[in-house]
């Protein structure tokens, strides 16, 4: 039984390799035909602002019968897509990419002009609600491919210009041994602060941790170190702002934001332990350390209706005192 498996599959095998070499022979009969796609060349206009206006009224108005190819489509979505909102910065860190999905009615292999302007529309209102919900920072649209397949699955790619708040650190070295060193701390990339909850206090734990001087005795002697105050310094918002950019209303070195913040995640106590730790140490005067981190209060204000939500952080400084201790008294 096996073995007229194998003479079937072998005969089998052989019948298909002679209509493919029948057909190899009669197309060398035949003069040659090309059956390839052509590629859509985009309209060589000069002034191609007015033509993309002209175009929009021309979907909206949806007169007459005219049809496009997918392709021909495509690139009027995308660069009318781009004529209302692309946004080409020179300003930026990084490049994030997402992809919308929509879709359009396809009637052998075209598509109407009504059915043009409800993708349009369709797509207008994602890429709108996508740069209106998006967490990234300063996020602009770098550029808007659309893409339409057979089906009338319409893809619109996103190409968005960001700006990383880690452009510049002010206290950490570099973003490898900021994330070390936090990690070390309990202060971990998932994290999540209420700021009603844990954030002021694991912030001031992290933050006494770093910037404490370790209390070492200078003298090389046996004694103790103890410190003495001398004065309290506060961080205000209104008077410290990032020229590199930062996660707070402003561009604030120190937590603003506007209505309330309810959580803190992992970039925004980071940022918030760089900044502060940096400013502390900027003010110390000569002799002087850092004894503690004594608040952090959260505090709110209104102005004109608008809710702000802002912290005051206060550093208590002083001098380190070398205390010999004498046995005998």
């Amino acid at each position: 039984m096996k073995k007229q498996l194998i003479l079937a599959v072998i005969t089998l095998t052989a019948m298909t390799f002679a209509v493919v070499s029948c057909q190899k022979e009669e197309a060398s009969t035949n003069p040659p035909t090309t059956s390839s796609k052509q590629v859509y060349q985009p309209p060589q206009v000069e002034d191609m602002v007015a033509y993309l206006k002209d175009f929009k009224q021309k979907i909206q108005s949806r007169d007459g019968d005219e049809t496009m190819t997918l392709d021909e489509a495509a690139w009027h979505l995308s660069s009318l897509a781009n004529y209302d909102y692309g946004d080409v910065r020179s300003d930026f860190s990084d490049f994030h990419y997402d992809t919308l999905y929509s879709h359009i009615n396809v009637s052998n292999g075209t598509v109407s002009m009504a059915d043009i302007n409800t993708a349009y529309s369709n797509i207008a209102s994602a890429v709108e609600a996508f740069y209106q919900n998006t967490d990234l920072e300063d996020a602009a649209p770098r550029f808007i491919d659309v893409a339409i397949d057979g089906n009338g699955l319409v893809a619109v790619s996103l190409m968005t210009s960001y700006r990383n708040i880690w452009d510049h650190l002010w206290y950490f070295s570099d973003v490898y041994s900021m994330d070390t060193i936090l990690n070390n701390l309990g202060v971990y990339f998932n994290s999540c602060y209420p700021l009603y909850g844990n954030f002021v206090p694991e912030l001031q734990r992290v933050l006494n941790i770093l910037t404490s001087d370790g209390g070492q005795n200078s003298s090389g002697g046996s004694g103790r170190i103890a410190y003495i105050e001398i004065r309290i310094d506060s961080l205000m918002y209104g008077t410290l702002s990032d020229p590199y950019f930062s996660c707070f209303h402003h561009n604030s070195r120190v937590l603003y934001f506007q209505d309330v913040e309810p959580d803190i995640y992992f970039d925004t106590m980071a940022y918030c332990v760089d900044s502060y730790a940096a400013l502390a140490l900027e003010s110390l005067l000569p002799e002087e350390v850092i004894v503690n981190w004594p608040e952090l209060p959260i505090r709110h204000y209104t102005d004109h209706s608008s809710y702000y939500t802002y912290q005051v952080p206060k550093i208590k400084y002083g001098v380190p005192l070398a205390i010999i201790d004498n046995p005998q008294n």
